[in-house]
């Protein structure tokens, strides 16, 4: 047998789960095989000492949630904590529910960025190519004042040259 399967009925025979000719068959299998029952003796130390634990572990637990709750009631004077400890003493007491409300923090964040990035409007091919119409047309428009404004400057050039010319004439007739 593998020691799974050992361990298996061993458990079975502990807890009285064994057919009466399993159990007389098992128990002489015990007297005839030490390794068995130095098995059968391990883990029935094993499981006590485990069901030790977990009884301290509750009862420790009832009995710091009872102290708390009178704490809280005003029923008993206890150490008023200051600074880091109160900061230690509530992490232990509420971790548990932090967690629970940061993860329900992540949860919302995340289902609502999905809602607006899926209801949000998406940008329309039309819009896009309106945009760059206008973009052009606003690039012909500045080329275009640049044209126009240097035809301006050639007119006012060109009318001063005149103006000069016209008053330095004026004296002598032109034949």
């Amino acid at each position: 047998m593998d020691d799974i399967n050992i361990l298996d009925v061993v458990e079975r025979y502990l807890r009285d789960e064994m057919k009466p000719d399993e159990r007389s068959q098992f128990e002489d299998l015990r007297k005839t095989n030490t390794e068995i029952d130095q098995l059968v003796v391990e883990h029935t130390l094993f499981l006590q000492r485990l069901n030790q634990f977990g009884e301290r572990k509750d009862l420790r637990t009832s009995m710091n949630t009872i102290h708390t709750d009178l704490t809280e009631q005003g029923k008993i004077d206890s150490m008023k904590l200051k600074g880091r400890s109160k900061v230690v003493y509530l992490w232990k007491r509420y971790k548990r529910v932090a967690a629970i409300a940061a993860s329900f923090a992540a949860v919302t964040t995340l289902t609502i960025s999905a809602l607006v990035w899926a209801l949000s409007p998406k940008a329309d091919n039309k819009i896009q190519d309106l945009n760059r119409q206008v973009e052009v047309m606003k690039k012909e428009q500045r080329d275009q004042k640049a044209v126009v404004n240097n035809l301006k400057d050639q007119i006012n050039t060109d009318t001063k040259k005149d103006k000069k010319l016209f008053n330095s004439n004026q004296g002598v007739p032109d034949f």
